[in-house]
């Protein structure tokens, strides 16, 4: 049997909040004190699970959050803090991991998928010399700019699947191609915007450090992301439904909201490389999976020169491997 525990963080995400609104203003070490003092003190609260083998995940820009995490975990473990933690690994999905390898990878992606054409992926790397995230000169700038239209209308989170309205019933049988071009068009407010033409990272925003932007703040640079939040928006903020999860009501914390402006957070981490490294040569275990579809950093060329800048020798083939679906399963010691 396993237990999960579900932790809104940092704190004004999901149904998290803080009556104290400075908080909002955050960091990396702020995040990782308080998630290490929720652990700590659940664990203490609930003494009959500390002994159960110990493992934290997440996705996206939790790539930046766990490995972090993990390693001030071990740290306590090695110090001798207690409770002990019985650590045992970590899991991440999708996840930012390094400024470089992140930013450099869709464009390489894009090409192998044939979402752009030889033509432009040869431009394109003509132009910025294969280096795309940091934006060297204004031709390469004009180059992914041309990738950044072919491309910008796909679900960054499946190219497979739609990005758009659902169009209202009174244009279901009349829908023509100038209807159709409307469709990622809202007069809704900001905060329950959904389903939008358009993608951000790494082209428009990559994560490198300073203000991470929020999905609200990329919307003037008109992208927002591919998701129909429609039926969560409204389950979760049904009074019943807070009530059964003990969750604060609407009038004390507001509406729960799939993408909140209410955060300004600072990034200032780096590259997680090595956080990965230093994690799995002290035995933890590390499972790094990425979709296969999704045009998001983890694509099968990121997965690959991630691990060889790491000098990881698998005795698996990493062209064989990047090719499944859901999991690169790349072994050495403790690390898939």
């Amino acid at each position: 049997v396993s237990n999960i525990i579900y932790l809104d963080s940092p704190a004004g995400v999901g149904f998290s909040y803080c009556k104290n609104k400075s908080a909002y203003e955050t960091e990396r070490h702020k995040i990782l004190k308080n998630k290490l003092f929720y652990i700590i003190h659940w664990l203490e609260e609930y003494q009959e699970f500390s002994s159960n083998p110990f493992y934290v995940s997440g996705e996206s820009y939790a790539g930046i959050y766990i490995p972090t995490l993990a390693a001030e975990i071990y740290y306590g473990i090695k110090a001798g803090e207690k409770p002990i933690i019985n650590f045992k690994g970590y899991m991440i999905g999708n996840g930012v991991t390094d400024p470089k390898f992140d930013g450099n990878a869709l464009v390489p992606f894009a090409h192998g998928m044939a979402l752009i054409s030889d033509d432009l992926f040869e431009e394109v790397k003509a132009a910025c010399g294969g280096n795309y995230y940091n934006e060297p000169n204004q031709t390469c700038l004009q180059k992914l700019g041309k990738a950044d239209n072919a491309i910008g209308k796909l679900n960054i989170y499946d190219i497979l699947e739609p990005c758009y309205h659902i169009p209202p019933s009174s244009m279901k049988n009349n829908i023509s191609n100038s209807t159709f071009n409307e469709l990622g068009k809202t007069e809704r407010p900001l905060p329950v915007r959904k389903r939008m033409f358009g993608r951000a990272w790494p082209f428009k925003a990559p994560v490198l450090p300073g203000i991470v932007p929020s999905w609200p703040q990329l919307l003037s640079y008109g992208s927002v992301p591919c998701v129909d939040d429609e039926v969560a928006t409204a389950w979760l903020n049904d009074e019943s439904v807070r009530k059964a999860l003990h969750a604060a009501p609407k009038n004390e914390i507001g509406e729960w909201q799939l993408c909140t402006s209410t955060l300004t957070y600072s990034h200032d981490a780096g590259s997680m490389l090595t956080y990965h490294k230093n994690l799995t040569m002290q035995g933890y275990r590390a499972l790094i999976y990425r979709h296969r579809f999704i045009t998001e950093s983890l694509a099968s060329v990121l997965s690959r020169s991630r691990l060889r800048s790491l000098s990881i020798s698998s005795p698996v083939s990493l062209d064989l491997v990047s090719s499944l679906d859901l999991v690169s399963s790349l072994s050495r010691s403790s690390l898939t």
